[in-house]
């Protein structure tokens, strides 16, 4: 397999833009402009409606976000009739006389009437009105100034039902007891995947998501639809923007950057969005407890195409290509860690240095057909090349001590007695190479209250993973593991492999909307999947139900949403499942099972001067089997390579959310979980025995007699994402009459996960990493708004739309969070043997942040 990413790039660049400009080519200007707006009956705006004249069919153009077209034809006609299109409501013509160049009209797009100012939607949309069970659209422009070091649409899913993710370095998340392998993310319904090697959160760049580009984004934590994928936990569902008229954002701040650019062309035929991210840590890495030399250099390019070829054809292009380096030479590193009365500290010398290079490129076509109104189809292909190369040296001098704590003593804050003194030696050259082909077909059918969506996919997975790594530890002089014929060492993983496969997959759907007052919706629906490697085809049957119950009809304005889903939610294995923790890759391994159920309630009512608040419950259950054990090596998940475990997670999730600012939306999150696995085969041995001491010749001599054995099989025990409680707090504010004068609060709080001893025994991890705290809080100033510069002066800058300064303080009381712990040899004062201690690897410390955002 070879990659040329740079020279491919600009090659197939320049053929899919020839392609565009080819059938997408007419003139570029027109002689008579309309304007105007289109709304559904409460006023919301309608975006992506094809607007179009029946007399000049290669003049089209789409609504914005805001629900806004601009729609140029050749002449001017003294008699204009005006065709709206889409998904959901099918053809609607309007006729106006008489009109004017720039004419705006405003249509609220529904019933027919006789009234062209006010058409009104009645009854469904289809699915467009529908929200699948468990998922919720995420607002990104209600959490954009919301303190965070970088902008990841990770960050803007904090607060949602079942969401875990206590590492600001890392974009990784966890859904309800599911680790981060187990989350799907489409873009534009192109999946997109995460790095494998990634260890830690400082190596890991930005994700695939440039929030500047995003139009829509839904999230799912489980329990949902067939049309999405074969994973065990969660679904990101994001939109791109498809740009009506000319837009661009720029934004700079201590840790990096941002810049969107998104037009049009082609007389409105044509539409584009390019956004460049470059994010640098090093300032936020400065504030660990390993100093050094830390380069990070990540950067990111995305575009988006989007020309309508004809009116009932229209193609896309996204594209991406991500350059990542972490270059990281150490120097020293000094821990405390202990009890306020018996602090250890272990301090380093480093030698050597760490060179990892990460680099991204995806390209995806989509051709869109809609042959008739409530009809439409999608053929996709996409291509995904991921070069990933890990390459360190370290060696580290390391002294653990006892710390004195006494201030009545001289050496206060001092080691007071050594515990153990060594070296280890860390060295790694791993190369992995990663190919997706991938080509998809989907269809959706809309017919008075029905539903019916269909799709396949075909994919070509090709790996290489060249993996070397070695480590060695030396303790007082002595090589761990000792041997006086060689140098052992501690822990080694060598291996080759060259893996390519075929994946089948296969789905249908139908919902069934019902028209009663309590507005019923049923989805049923099946997914398949087939997999070379294993050749296991696996069904996986789904179902959701929500029903609006009436409510009475009070000032509150409430209403009343119960729903439930359940279905079967297979992983087929990935590579990563596939290695072991000696390397060994397993092509046996088959996918891991689970059944989930989910109960939810969703009950929003007005307060506070009619504003908007919403209390959402869920209470979900899974059973898992096949189950493919593993462990955490902080942010880098060791598989077992065997299917040889089943569990169980369940909990309870609760929000509510609301304006307690007018505008502005707050919330508070609060999910319980109990998540455990029961690994097949785990055991242990436990020894009884007594002692009797005896006295030959004027010695006491100790004789140790077995008293018996027993074979102990732990049975459920904690799996790694057992993270008991966790709670979450938004808050925004503003100064009454200084509006554009805002404060902004995030609160974390999250019990510890397990962990325990490297031994490779998941039943020794009965160890709690401690309690994430986490308190960010923000202050933003609107520099420049032009709608109420207009509004008051009634002129305004033409390009400048908004400009926002904001000043954010990270981890505001410093508090120092695990993400992983080093396991040390050295005295255990306590009984005055070895003993392994625990030096925790903290996370970042207080840091300031100055940002400064301007839209055009």
């Amino acid at each position: 397999m070879r990659y040329h990413i740079l020279s491919d790039m600009s090659f197939r660049t320049a053929i899919l833009f020839g392609c565009l400009v080819f059938f997408g080519a007419i003139k570029s200007y027109g002689q008579f402009t309309i304007q105007g707006e289109v709304k559904a009956y409460d006023g919301k705006p309608l975006s992506d409606i094809l607007v179009a004249a029946p007399e000049h069919t290669t003049n089209t153009t789409f609504t914005n976000d805001q629900g806004v077209f601009r729609l140029d034809l050749p002449e001017e006609p003294n008699h204009l009739v005006l065709m709206l299109q889409s998904l959901f409501e099918g053809d609607t013509t309007w006729e106006w006389n008489g009109l004017t160049a720039l004419d705006a009209i405003s249509i609220t797009y529904g019933e027919n009437t006789a009234n062209i100012d006010t058409v009104v939607i009645e009854g469904d949309q289809g699915e467009k009105g529908v929200t699948d069970v468990s998922t919720t659209i995420i607002d990104i422009g209600s959490k954009r100034s919301l303190p965070n070091p970088f902008p990841d649409v990770s960050d803007f899913l904090r607060g949602e039902l079942g969401f875990s993710k206590n590492n600001e370095l890392s974009t990784a998340y966890s859904i309800r007891g599911g680790n981060f392998d187990e989350n799907l993310v489409y873009v534009n319904d192109f999946e997109v995947y995460r790095p494998f090697l990634i260890r830690s959160g400082q190596q890991e760049g930005l994700s695939f998501v440039n929030v500047d580009m995003v139009r829509e984004v839904s999230f799912s934590a489980g329990g949902f639809a067939p049309k999405y994928g074969d994973k065990m936990a969660s679904v990101l569902d994001v939109t791109y923007n498809r740009p009506n008229a000319f837009r661009s954002s720029a934004e700079t701040s201590l840790l990096g950057g941002s810049l969107m650019v998104q037009d049009v062309g082609l007389n409105h035929r044509l539409a584009w969005s390019v956004g460049i991210r470059h994010k640098n840590s090093q300032y936020l890495l400065g504030s660990t407890n390993t100093n050094g030399q830390y380069s990070p250099s990540f950067t990111d390019v995305q575009y988006y195409v989007s020309a309508l070829l004809q009116p009932k054809w229209r193609l896309e292009w996204i594209g991406q290509y991500a350059r990542n380096r972490f270059y990281f030479v150490p120097t020293d590193r000094v821990t405390d860690f202990g009890l306020f009365n018996q602090q250890n500290r272990f301090q380093v010398y480093y030698s050597g240095q760490e060179n990892d290079r990460y680099q991204n490129v995806m390209n995806g076509l989509a051709l869109i057909y809609n042959p008739k109104p409530r009809l439409n189809m999608k053929w996709m292909l996409s291509h995904y090349a991921m070069r990933e190369n890990e390459s360190f040296d370290l060696i580290g001098d390391y002294l653990l001590g006892e710390v004195e704590t006494d201030p009545s003593q001289s050496n206060v804050g001092e080691i007071r007695l050594s515990l153990g003194s060594g070296t280890f030696h860390d060295w790694a050259r791993n190369q992995l190479n990663t190919e997706i082909f991938s080509t998809a077909y989907r269809g959706n059918a809309y017919w008075a209250n029905h539903t019916l969506r269909w799709g396949m996919t075909y994919k070509n997975e090709n790996i290489q993973d060249r993996l070397s790594e070695w480590g060695r530890q030396d303790s007082v002089g002595y090589s761990l593991p000792y041997s006086v014929d060689s140098v052992l060492l501690y822990s080694q993983l060598r291996s080759t492999v060259d893996l390519s496969s075929h994946r089948l997959t296969a789905f249908v759907q139908h919902r069934w909307e019902g028209k009663g007052r309590a507005k019923p919706s049923l989805l049923m629906g099946c997914r398949g999947q087939w997999w070379s490697i294993n050749n296991e085809l696996v069904i996986s049957p789904r179902a959701q139900f929500q029903v609006q119950p009436t409510l009475r009809k009070d000032s509150l304005g409430r209403t009343l949403k119960i729903s439930w889903a359940a279905g079967l939610y297979a992983q087929p294995p990935f590579y990563r499942e596939m290695r072991n923790l000696q390397g060994v890759v397993n092509t046996d391994l088959l996918a891991q099972k689970s059944v989930h159920a989910i109960w939810g309630l969703d009950y929003r009512f007005k307060a506070w001067d009619d504003r908007d608040f919403a209390f959402t419950t869920e209470a979900y259950y899974k059973y898992m089997w096949n189950l493919v054990p593993y462990e955490f090596d902080n942010v880098l998940i060791r598989y077992f390579g065997e299917n040889k475990a089943r569990g169980y997670t369940a909990g309870l999730d609760l929000r509510l959310a609301g304006q307690l600012a007018e505008g502005l939306e707050s919330w508070v999150t609060l999910g319980y979980m109990h998540a455990r696995e029961d690994i097949e085969g785990d055991n242990y041995t436990v020894i009884d025995y007594y002692k009797e001491y005896a006295e030959e010749d004027g010695v006491i001599v100790e004789d140790i007699t077995v008293a018996d054995t027993s074979t102990v099989y732990p049975g459920f025990i904690p799996r790694p994402t057992d993270r008991r409680v966790s709670f979450s707090l938004s808050f925004q504010d503003y100064i009454p009459r200084y509006p554009f004068f805002r404060v902004q609060m995030n609160l974390v709080v999250a019990t510890g996960l397990p962990f325990g001893p490297p031994d490779g025994e998941r039943y020794n991890d009965v160890f709690r990493i401690s309690t994430y705290k986490r308190f960010d809080i923000g202050f933003s100033a609107r520099l420049y708004d032009r709608d109420q510069r207009i509004k008051k002066r009634g002129i305004a800058k033409k390009a400048i739309k908004n400009a926002w300064l904001s000043l954010e303080v990270l981890n505001l009381f410093g508090i120092e969070n695990a993400v992983s712990y080093l396991w040390v040899r050295g005295l255990d004062v306590r009984n005055g043997g070895l003993g392994q201690f625990a030096v925790p690897n903290y996370l970042t410390n207080r840091r300031v942040n100055l940002r400064f955002r301007i839209d055009f």
